[in-house]
């Protein structure tokens, strides 16, 4: 299947933009005198905490009120002519009310964002440019009539009933924004579907997984990384490696933001780019959190996030200046130091548990088992394993057989008699078992000592290895030259508080040298395709977290940004909603030839995840990290 024709149709079933609003204020509402804080925001605050993952609460400036004609229609008008979104959190001290804190981007009104009012607006969030701005407001009229709201007059306060005249309010006003502006998805996908070079990505081999070449197979290590990992995550990783499409599902609390944690970091130490898409701020800001508790590179998180100041704080703070390529050296070796501590330690505790196996065998055995070969209770036993295995072998050439012959007469002399290999082969195991039970008995085992200092060495190269990647991503090697330039560029982009600026910021920056500098990238499926260049497989891996709550037209752009994808959900959690119709969707791919598709392009049932599921391995986590076992055996029983 052609990926474009795809993108076509997947365009031609998005959902038409809704007609503008300008009635964006809820019934819920908290104006203040100051942008630090209102007084009457206790049910606001109540709702943000309700909704705390969504982040829905926004301070908006200079509010429009009154009604205006829209298409021969009178609409009511409370229309911010900017906003960004913020938190309320009630005030300790004995003044009254709630403290507002801004919690992500400035967003000016989209008639505004290419004006020459767009920076001035910005400039009213700035405390130290403000007072001159509120000093003369003339020009806030001006912005208001440049935004379509001609002959609207300033008001100080907000009018007490709606009134047939516009008034603009400088006031500060926090509410819940009742419809946020329409993405344009249907013609970003047309975009993608022009775009050179999808074949090749992530898009591609999900939807026809038969048509990739499959992955070779190579003896690769375990996966060693900055986080610990269960055998079911280990093989996520694994799989991770070669696969074009991998999935990992798992019930909440079975590890699965740990696990695509450790794929992001094994992806990054091979020298690849990832880029980690979630479907909400929530859910970023977690992978965010738990990369921050491990060493390892700079995650950069580009969107609407309340940690992306911190991140441009850390980038210019000599970040950008790199590692030298000795101290890169010294890490590297201290890192594979604890590794080969961590694996002698490891053959300890295996040797000494075999031991312990044998000890118990030989204590349940028969005793006749060595009255057939009494010698061997002195022998050589690897000796005799060794002579034993050459003289049963199966090579028919005639010095062979005198090799044969002559191992026999060994074996003879050594285990004391002769006999068949099945009889020789159960004496010499009883044999070991016999020598373990001695040497245990005269020598003893502290595994309990063993064990804690495995536990000690597991966390130590664990810290090793996250602070060696994280010195190799920040060598001054990968941040020399063009990277350099490129890390300064991308600094720049992210202080920009309007997202179309930044947007084009980003599209300005040499891709290919910020990805060299900086590989690991986090943001929500909307910052992704709102914010980041429409280029394919510009990333090496995308890893697309919460994919049950994902519709294939959201998620196609993001696969389209990477070669290849890990996709992580629950099937057993809600999905996203969708209001498309069943006409709708066989009248479009009929149009389109793909007919044969319905199954899987079905978008109002088929999910990102559950399109995953029918293009690579499924890794299921069954290990639960939250809750002890018989609380959460229930709901594993019940519904998983």
């Amino acid at each position: 299947m052609s990926v474009s024709r795809l993108l076509s149709a997947l365009a031609d079933l998005a959902p038409a933009p809704k007609p503008p609003t300008f009635d964006r204020l809820g019934a819920k509402t908290a104006w203040g005198t100051a942008f630090d804080h209102v007084e009457d925001g206790g049910a606001l605050e109540a709702y943000d905490e309700l909704h705390r993952d969504e982040r829905l609460l926004r301070q908006g400036w200079g509010v429009v009120m009154g009604r205006t004609d829209v298409e021969g229609r009178t609409q009511r008008v409370r229309y911010p002519l900017i906003s960004r979104p913020v938190r309320l959190e009630s005030t300790r001290s004995l003044s009254r009310g709630q403290h507002v804190r801004p919690a992500g981007d400035i967003a000016v009104c989209e008639e505004l964002a290419e004006t020459e009012f767009a920076p001035t607006l910005e400039s009213v969030f700035d405390p130290e440019r403000r007072d001159a701005l509120l000093a003369d407001t003339d020009w806030l009229r001006k912005a208001a009539a440049s935004a379509g709201f001609p002959d609207a007059s300033i008001e100080d306060g907000p009018p007490e009933r709606d009134q047939g005249r516009l008034v603009v309010v400088p006031r500060p006003v926090v509410y819940i924004d009742r419809e946020a502006a329409p993405s344009p998805l249907a013609s970003r996908l047309r975009d993608w579907a022009d775009a050179p070079g999808l074949d090749a990505t992530a898009l591609a081999a999900i939807y026809d997984p038969d048509d990739r070449e499959p992955p070779a197979v190579a003896d690769a290590p375990a996966p060693r990384c900055a986080l610990p990992l269960s055998r079911e995550q280990a093989a996520a990783v694994a799989a991770a490696r070669t696969e074009a499409v991998t999935v990992v599902a798992g019930a909440p609390g079975c590890g699965k933001s740990h696990t695509l944690a450790a794929v992001a970091l094994d992806a990054v130490a091979a020298g690849r780019s990832v880029l980690i898409a979630t479907q909400s701020v929530h859910a970023a800001d977690v992978l965010a959190a738990l990369l921050d508790r491990h060493p390892g590179p700079l995650p950069v998180q580009f969107g609407d996030s309340e940690r992306r100041d911190e991140f441009t704080t850390r980038l210019g703070s000599g970040v950008a200046k790199g590692h030298g390529r000795r101290e890169v050296d010294r890490h590297e070796r201290a890192a594979a130091d604890a590794l080969d501590y961590t694996d002698r330690l490891e053959g300890e505790i295996t040797r000494a548990l075999e031991l312990e196996t044998r000890r118990a065998r030989a204590l349940t055995a028969p005793a006749f088992l060595l009255d057939e070969f009494p010698a061997l209770k002195e022998a050589d036993l690897d000796e005799v394993e060794r002579l034993l295995h050459r003289a049963h072998g199966d090579d028919d050439r005639w010095w062979a057989g005198l090799r044969r012959r002559l191992a026999r007469r060994r074996l003879r002399a050594l285990a004391g008699a002769d006999g068949p290999a099945a009889a020789l082969t159960r004496a010499l195991e009883a044999a070991r078992d016999r020598r373990a039970m001695t040497r245990l008995a005269a020598e003893g085992t502290d595994l309990a000592a063993l064990w804690h200092a495995l536990e000690e060495a597991d966390r130590d190269a664990a810290t090793a290895v996250g602070t060696a990647l994280s010195h190799e991503t920040g060598s001054a090697a990968r941040r020399s030259g063009s990277s350099r330039r490129a890390l300064a560029d991308l600094a720049t982009a992210l202080r920009v508080g309007d997202r179309g600026q930044r947007r084009r910021a980003l599209a300005a920056v040499d891709a290919a040298a910020m990805l060299r500098a900086m590989p690991l990238w986090i943001g929500t499926v909307a910052d992704v395709e709102d914010l980041l260049p429409s280029v394919p497989g510009m990333f090496d891996l995308v890893i697309l977290d919460e994919a049950s709550h994902i519709n294939q037209l959201r998620a196609a752009p993001v696969l389209a940004r990477a070669r290849r994808a890990v996709v992580a959900g629950d099937p057993r959690q809600l999905r996203f909603v969708s209001f498309a119709g069943e006409e709708r969707l066989t009248e479009v791919l009929a149009s389109h030839g793909l007919a044969d598709r319905a199954a899987q392009l079905d978008t109002r049932r088929v999910s990102a995840y559950d399109l995953a599921c029918g293009a690579g391995p499924v890794v299921e986590l069954t290990e639960h990290h939250r809750s002890v076992p018989h609380l959460i055996g229930f709901s594993a029983a019940k519904f998983y």
